[in-house]
């Protein structure tokens, strides 16, 4: 069994947490208090570098980094847009965004393997492919969820197969 050999605590947002990502030792958190943290993972412990306030207007309910870019991010949440950084050219502001992206509330937020894709979910219930290479309002993809009968929300699609097929649960 795989047993974790130090368990950090860190007081990142002033609200709970929604959404949390990582890559290369960089932790992404989105919070109830509609910011955006970044943080660094050490041998003993978490700091964070970076607090973004001014990405959304409301709960921050995902958080993703780019095909596993320590620099690029996307978040989302309960303000349907979508936020697009590049920490290296606009280091406190969006680099990008998708204004009103779902009609309602933004639930889940993957990239693709090859970080070109951008998959995000929402209570509407529909899953939408974005390209991030070129932003516009219009999605490359809109896939219809479930039906009516158990649950309308779309929670945690990801893509699989090599980013070639999306599998989502309601």
């Amino acid at each position: 069994a795989c047993v974790p050999s130090n368990v950090c605590s860190h007081q990142a947002h002033s609200k709970g947490i929604f959404s949390m990502d990582a890559a290369a030792g960089k932790i992404l958190t989105g919070s109830k208090d509609s910011s955006v943290g970044l943080s660094v993972l050490s041998t003993d412990s978490i700091r964070t570098i970076s607090y973004f306030d001014d990405l959304h207007s409301s709960v921050v309910k995902s958080v993703a980094f780019r095909g596993g870019r320590e620099n690029e991010f996307a978040s989302a949440g309960n303000d349907r847009v979508i936020r697009l950084c590049d920490l290296r050219s606009t280091p406190s502001a969006s680099s990008g965004s998708i204004e009103d992206a779902h009609n309602s509330a933004i639930n889940t937020l993957q990239f693709s393997p090859d970080g070109m894709l951008l998959l995000s979910s929402s209570f509407d219930p529909q899953i939408k492919v974005w390209d991030v290479r070129k932003i516009t309002s219009v999605p490359l993809f809109e896939l219809q969820g479930h039906l009516p009968t158990r649950s309308k929300s779309i929670q945690s699609p990801v893509f699989t197969a090599g980013g070639t097929r999306v599998v989502a649960t309601g």
